[in-house]
Order: structure tokens, then sequence, then C-alpha cells
């Protein structure tokens, strides 16, 4: 979606935390643990952070050129492939 220029609602789970920041390149929705320690997102919150980026276009717009911007600095083909190559090596 960072190619596509779409503003993001990202939630906030090891592997994504790392790799977007709130009010960046996205907007966060934040983890929730049960009595199970099972992992759940409110939906209220989802629909705020929604609603946040149908309001406040200049926000969604800025959000979605700095994920791109992101994107093709981060995540080329050949930045990917030499990370590939790096772990298939270590194999």
């Amino acid at each position: 979606m960072r190619f596509h220029k779409v503003p993001l609602v990202v939630s906030a789970v090891e592997g994504l935390d790392e790799n977007f920041e709130d009010g960046i390149d996205c907007l966060k929705l934040n983890a929730q643990y049960d009595e199970n320690q099972f992992i759940y997102f409110s939906i209220e919150e989802l629909m705020e952070k929604i609603s946040i980026l149908i309001r406040d276009i200049p926000l969604a717009k800025r959000l979605a050129e700095n994920s791109y911007n992101k994107a093709i600095k981060e995540f080329t083909a050949e930045k990917m492939f030499r990370e590939y190559l790096e772990v298939f090596s270590d194999l």
C-alpha cells in the first residue's frame, strides 16, 4: 500500500511496529490483550483512525507521501535481493 500512496492505519504489533512511525507515515492502532493474553484491537479506535483520515485530507496525504518516500528508499528490489541473499547465505 505504501507504493500506491494509500494512507495507512497500522496495528502496533511486532513486525509492523518497527517499520512504521505513528503520525509520520501512518496512524497506529494499539494492540490490546485479554485475560488470556490474546491480542485484539478496538473497533472504536479503528473507526476513529479511519475517520481522522477521512476528515483530515492534508494529514492523509502527508502520511501517504511519507510512507511512499520511505518505501522507495527502504524497499527497493536491489536492497531486498541483497538482504534475502544474506539470509540464504547464512543458512
